[in-house]
């Protein structure tokens, strides 16, 4: 069933039952970007974020505040899927393209789907269009609210956009099947979660046989191979990145709960950490943080996950991360990354507000 929606202007949207609704899309319910095409995560993040969008003057859109969509060829669309931090029935949008001013007609669509566990981005999934491919004004807010009421909780959106433009902010108003409590924009305390390919789609991959594109058979039927587990990327505008595969030797944390006081990142290359371990370590803790507008870490996208012994982590390229840190022993890893030798090319480092990480069944290596 297609719902057709209503366009309504800013002054009746106050008017309406409709302002009247949560916004189950915004971060602080709970909600994420799990699947962006190109991986263009951190600006795509950025669409769901409840701070006021600002005015970036850079040319370089990364920056701006939001996300900034380019179609390569007018055949292709760019997507980008947001599960909600509560399943709910939705009854209307805000699409706020503030600060974008599209050279053509900026188009979009956006589905829902009801979909609890598996791969959002399989084939089988069932997507409901809830608005259909309209023309958004540039600049401005665009409202819309759905004429027919929803019969499905939805768990997740998808919006499909068809021409260049870009979106600052995504409201979906509607009104949760589970009590909301919102939480702090940016943490002081972190409790550490387990490691899953979804929950770290934003920020990489994880690697494990679970994370495969694909499994075929290997050396005469003695073996599974699994394909493409990470994608490991050498983007050094001026193509002088050399491979460096090395180990680091890790010492455990001292002290548990774990204080993050900074964070690095590798402006042009991944990182991949693959664990070499003979049983000493049950695992080891992973901190991220994508790009803020301001160019350093967004703190509001901080997360910390405990990776287990057979788990490697990838982290994308200008994602920002905590060092790698030990649990239980000392702890090899296999890496690789590319490098050019300039320091500011191959690492940046800055210094954050300090926010305690709590990691569950482990304890300090004194």
């Amino acid at each position: 069933m297609t719902v057709k929606p209503k366009n309504i202007s800013e002054q009746n949207f106050k008017a309406s039952n409709l302002s009247k609704n949560h916004d189950l899309a915004s971060f602080i319910f709970g909600s994420s970007v799990v699947a962006v095409t190109n991986n263009n995560f951190e600006t795509a993040f950025r669409i769901i974020k409840l701070d006021p969008v600002k005015n970036v003057s850079s040319e370089d859109c990364s920056l701006k505040d939001g996300w900034s969509v380019k179609i390569k060829d007018k055949d292709n669309i760019e997507q980008c899927i947001i599960k909600l931090g509560q399943a709910g029935l939705v009854y209307g949008f805000d699409i706020d393209t503030s600060y974008f001013t599209a050279p053509e007609n900026f188009s979009v669509s956006i589905e829902g789907a009801h979909h609890l566990t598996g791969n959002i981005q399989a084939d089988d999934v069932l997507w409901i269009s809830l608005l259909p491919r309209v023309n958004l004004d540039s600049c401005s807010h665009n409202f819309f609210e759905l004429s027919e009421q929803p019969e499905v909780a939805y768990t997740h959106l998808r919006i499909c956009c068809y021409s260049n433009g870009g979106i600052a902010r995504i409201h979906a108003y509607g009104k949760s099947t589970y009590p909301i409590s919102p939480r702090a924009t940016i943490p002081q305390t972190l409790t550490a979660m387990p490691l899953t390919s979804e929950a770290y789609a934003p920020y990489g991959d994880v690697i494990h046989p679970p994370g495969a594109r694909s499994k075929t058979g290997a050396n005469q039927g003695t073996a599974s191979k699994f394909h493409h587990v990470a994608l490991i990327n050498n983007l050094f505008p001026q193509g002088d990145g050399k491979m460096n595969v090395c180990i680091f030797r890790c010492k455990p944390a001292q002290q548990l709960p774990f204080t993050v006081k900074l964070l690095e990142r590798h402006p042009y290359s991944t990182q991949a950490f693959i664990p070499m371990t003979s049983g000493g370590t049950r695992g080891y803790l992973v901190v991220v943080a994508l790009n803020g507008i301001d160019d350093r870490p967004d703190l509001s996208t901080l997360k910390a996950f405990i990776a287990t012994s057979t788990q490697g982590v990838n982290y994308r390229q200008g994602v920002w991360h905590h060092p790698m840190i030990a649990l239980d022993s000392v702890t090899d890893f296999a890496v690789i990354v590319y490098e050019n030798g300039i320091p500011k090319d191959d690492c940046n480092e800055v210094n954050v507000p300090h926010v305690l990480v709590r990691v569950p069944g482990f304890q300090a290596n004194l």
